[in-house]
């Protein structure tokens, strides 16, 4: 009897760590990738947007979009973690090619980070929410990226503005 514990408790650690590498498997086929701008490249911001700031494309690629998610962009202050959803106009998602492309609003800082998430829909609902609510609340930011966006990359870049004539 003794042997017959063991061997299931063995049999499910081994289904346990098959498991594992199962998602992690399942979240390097459906990973997301910035692909522009490049970590530490510094980029020039410079399409306007309204009076106070200005929006770069942001590009990458993605093999597989799950069902209900859509591609969102961050911008994160990279001293306290803060979060801005960038609400620039939809992500765009070219499923043949496997690549997306979208903008983000760049003001006030120098140095930031960029991610590029697959959120599912709860988080796109939030998203969606602050994007509405924020104007009103002086733009105040998430705390962080939400945990249930697991599918994400993120570049630190270095940001200039340069007015377009």
């Amino acid at each position: 009897m003794l042997f017959n514990t063991i061997g299931i408790q063995v049999a499910s650690a081994g289904l346990k760590e098959a498991l594992r590498n199962l998602i992690r498997l399942s979240f390097r086929i459906s990973g997301i990738k910035i692909a522009y701008p490049r970590a530490g490249q510094r980029i020039q911001a410079s399409i306007p947007k309204g009076d106070d700031g200005y929006r770069c494309e942001i590009q990458g690629t993605l093999t597989r979009l799950k069902p209900g998610h859509e591609i969102w962009l961050l911008t994160q202050d990279i001293t306290t973690g803060n979060v801005w959803p960038q609400d620039c106009g939809p992500v765009a998602y070219d499923r043949g090619q496997g690549t997306w492309s979208g903008l983000a609003f760049l003001s006030g800082k120098q140095r930031l980070r960029i991610i590029a998430v697959s959120a599912p829909p709860t988080s796109q609902m939030l998203f969606r929410y602050w994007s509405s609510a924020a104007s009103h609340n002086s733009w105040k930011p998430l705390g962080g990226r939400p945990s249930e966006c697991t599918i994400y990359d993120q570049v630190e870049i270095d940001v200039e503005i340069t007015p377009s004539c």
